[in-house]
């Protein structure tokens, strides 16, 4: 249980230790310790673990950083001040991708798959919107609907137009089943 400050410009809490033992840090055996810190002086202060003292870490800038590669690697563990550790880092941007539809050799084919494939069509329906696409690009068709709502709008209009009507008494007929 922590204690209570006793004043209100001291405040004390509790850290934990981690402290290992084994050969090497290889298998460590982790053990955690409570340690009191006052961290509105900043300072460290010491707590006995097992039978030797162990400085309290701080949390705003650790002391070492062990870095362990796997074993296939073939690199041995680095041990690094927290200086060294993050001198050599950089932040890592991603170089600009130039042709981000690869492997298709133009957008405009990369974003015709994508509709295809959105669309589930099937290879009659993608080489006749082929075959339209070309005959627009020559000129020798032209399609002038712009949006879902004007094909709508021309489907319906196409079917007032070609569905028959027609107003008139109508014959029912009942089936009746013997049995």
């Amino acid at each position: 249980m922590p204690p209570t400050p006793e004043s209100p410009s001291a405040i004390i809490e509790y850290l934990p230790l981690y402290t290992f033992n084994g050969a090497d840090d290889e298998q460590p055996d982790a053990h955690m310790s409570t340690v009191l810190s006052d961290v509105s002086m900043d300072t460290c202060s010491t707590a006995s673990v097992g039978s030797h003292q162990q400085p309290a870490i701080s949390i705003d800038q650790p002391g070492e950083f062990r870095t362990k590669y796997h074993p296939c690697s073939g690199h041995p563990p680095v041990t690094q001040s927290y200086e060294e550790f993050g001198a050599h880092s950089t932040i890592y941007t991603t170089p600009a991708d130039e042709a981000p539809f690869c492997p298709f050799q133009t957008h405009g084919n990369f974003q015709f798959v994508e509709i295809v494939l959105n669309a589930m069509l099937n290879k009659a329906q993608v080489n006749a919107l082929l075959d339209l696409i070309d005959h627009v690009a020559k000129g020798a068709a032209k399609v002038i609907l712009k949006n879902e709502a004007e094909l709508c709008k021309a489907c319906d209009n196409a079917a007032a137009e070609l569905t028959p009507v027609s107003a008139g008494p109508l014959k029912l007929t009942t089936l009746v089943s013997v049995i």
